[in-house]
């Protein structure tokens, strides 16, 4: 998940992942017990933010600067794998 963010205080990220999560319930899995794995990320408009090789969807929020949360669901890997 990355919260696009154009408000000086907008919170802790870690307030922003469960609700994200319970309204993805029903529509992308049946119940979020299922997550696995769960990567977080804020960034501010107002500061600069490079673009190359991010989804597009995610790099053209930045470009029309597009306060967002942008979402990206992946099968989950072995842990081993992330702890690289």
């Amino acid at each position: 998940m990355v919260y696009l963010s154009d408000d000086a205080a907008p919170g802790d990220i870690n307030n922003f992942v469960k609700p994200v999560q319970d309204a993805l319930c029903a529509c992308i899995y049946a119940d979020d017990s299922m997550i696995r794995d769960v990567s977080a990320h804020m960034r501010f408009l107002n500061e600069p933010n490079a673009i190359r090789g991010l989804p597009e969807k995610l790099a053209q929020a930045f470009i029309e600067g597009e306060a967002c949360v942008y979402v990206a669901i992946h099968d989950s890997v072995e842990l081993a794998e992330v702890m690289k």
